[in-house]
This record gives structure tokens, C-alpha cells and sequence, in this order.
């Protein structure tokens, strides 16, 4: 139809360049909605909610990542991070700066 479409995540969608720092995306809560990509952690594991419609049950009672009996028919292992949470509320541009040297 010649439009773009953007996902601009559910509560759980974090910034996958911040992840490269170690640190782990929001905890896991069953019962949240889930897009398709978000991530999540676990005891330090990051796991990647499936496209859809499988992301459908990544909330669901049964589907909790790396421990519920589903759990692998709806999120993927990533990697793991250090246990630092996501400052969600941080600015993307945090510790850069423009042309002319100025925080951004």
C-alpha cells in the first residue's frame, strides 16, 4: 500500500544498542503484553519474544522464558547481561555530543 509501518514497542521494548553495554533489559512480568522482538530478562538471561503471532503468548501463564513448560514456542535465547537493569527513561543521545563538542 506504499506505507511504512513503525513498531514502536510495548513497555518492554528496549534500546538493543544499550544491551551491548552488558546490561539487562526490564525483568520478565507474565501478564504483560509482548511485541514481537521485545526483550526481557531472566536470572541474567535475555530472551527475544517470537514474531507474530506467536508473540501473542509471550505474557501468558505457561510461557515464562527459560522456565515454564511453553516457554521455547514463544521467546528465543539472546545472551546474557551483567544484571544491571535498562534506564528505559535515559536519553538515547546520553554521553554523545554534536558537531561542536556540545552534550547532546
Amino acid at each position: 500500500n506504499g506505507c511504512d509501518v513503525f513498531d514502536v514497542g510495548g513497555p518492554a521494548r528496549n534500546d538493543e544498542r544499550k544491551l551491548q553495554s552488558g546490561d539487562c533489559p526490564e525483568e520478565y512480568t507474565t501478564s504483560a503484553v509482548y511485541g514481537p522482538g521485545d526483550l526481557v530478562s531472566v536470572d541474567n538471561t535475555i530472551y527475544q519474544c517470537a514474531e507474530s503471532p506467536r508473540n501473542l503468548f509471550c505474557g501468558m501463564t505457561g510461557y515464562r522464558p527459560g522456565t515454564d513448560q511453553h516457554w521455547d514456542k514463544a521467546w528465543k535465547v539472546i545472551g546474557s547481561c551483567s544484571g544491571n537493569p535498562l534506564n528505559t527513561e535515559t536519553s538515547p543521545f546520553e554521553g554523545m555530543s554534536n558537531r561542536n563538542g556540545i552534550a547532546m
